[in-house]
């Protein structure tokens, strides 16, 4: 048993099932669920009953919960106590980071990082694939983050996200009642997609090369605001973490088709990355803010 099963375990009961925990933690239910099945065997007790379509603490579960808050409350005091000497460093830290994940994936952390260093600065810059990299190398950037692993050792590497990537689409697109698709059917329709600097439109590229079939982008841009807005009021498709579906309730997602044959060319998953110069000296509020993506970062996966 161990903290982040009980953050898991605290935020189901508090939303009332393993769906809105889910988006709350931005974790894959599959993670979630597996985590509460390891605690009940752990415990050699039921920790939830069904009611309806949600899920109610049992007796067990209540008095799990009640020490859960203690414990998850009393790790916080700890981290702050810890953390009290640096909390005068003035500085500035700069961060480049593609637009999902700055918007999707490390906002929790640097939440953390400004109640942790109230006098540091955070300076988040929106940028892609090898732009940052390179600012990195020059020493432009305290820490990047990127969905391409590097090539060269000059650049340290932390995994903190793994996911499957799904299809998402309007909650009435005809693909909905589609069972047995092909990439080949996929491809004849419409997408909106991230801008060619980014690996999932790189990605699409690489598919529609290999079945020498024309990618039909209809949109492109870095906003992933605009991606489900326009999802949602249109039939545009777009290929994305499935975690990214739950932030917009009229769309939904669905399974890409078999990619077994193309695992040259093309990942399912996508992979994320924290990024830093292995030749700097590294900022203490980037290693809290790594410490931090590690800690509550998701390597499970959705099936």
């Amino acid at each position: 048993m161990d903290l982040r099963q009980l953050k898991y375990f605290k935020t189901v009961v508090e939303q009332g099932g393993v769906h809105k925990a889910s988006e709350r933690l931005h974790i894959s239910q599959p993670a979630i669920t597996t985590s509460i099945k390891k605690l009940e065997s752990y415990l050699k007790t039921s920790l939830f009953e069904k009611q309806g379509r949600n899920l109610k603490a049992t007796a067990d579960g209540m008095k799990l919960y009640q020490h859960a808050c203690k414990l998850l409350a009393h790790s916080q005091n700890i981290i702050g106590d810890m953390r009290a000497n640096t909390a005068d460093i003035n500085e500035t830290i700069t961060i480049f980071s593609p637009p999902i994940i700055a918007q999707s994936f490390i906002q929790d952390s640097l939440n953390y990082i400004i109640q942790c260093y109230p006098r540091t600065q955070i300076k988040l810059v929106i940028e892609a694939g090898i732009n940052i990299h390179c600012a990195l190398l020059n020493g432009e950037v305290d820490i990047g983050f990127s969905a391409h692993h590097p090539t060269t050792d000059r650049l340290d590497t932390v995994r903190f996200y793994k996911e499957n990537l799904r299809i998402i689409m309007n909650s009435s697109h005809e693909l909905v009642r589609e069972n047995n698709l092909s990439w080949e059917k996929l491809l004849a329709y419409d997408f909106i997609t991230l801008p060619s600097q980014y690996i999932l439109k790189s990605k699409l590229n690489k598919v529609a090369e290999y079945y020498n079939l024309p990618l039909k982008v209809r949109m492109e841009t870095n906003s992933l605001t605009n991606i489900l807005k326009t999802i949602s009021h249109s039939e545009l498709i777009a290929i994305l973490p499935e975690s990214v579906c739950h932030k917009c309730e009229s769309v939904q997602s669905m399974r890409l088709p078999n990619s077994k044959k193309l695992s040259h060319v093309y990942q399912e998953t996508i992979e994320l990355y924290a990024l830093t110069n292995s030749q700097s000296t590294i900022k203490p509020q980037v290693k809290a803010l790594i410490e931090y993506l590690v800690e509550h970062g998701n390597v499970g996966l959705k099936t």
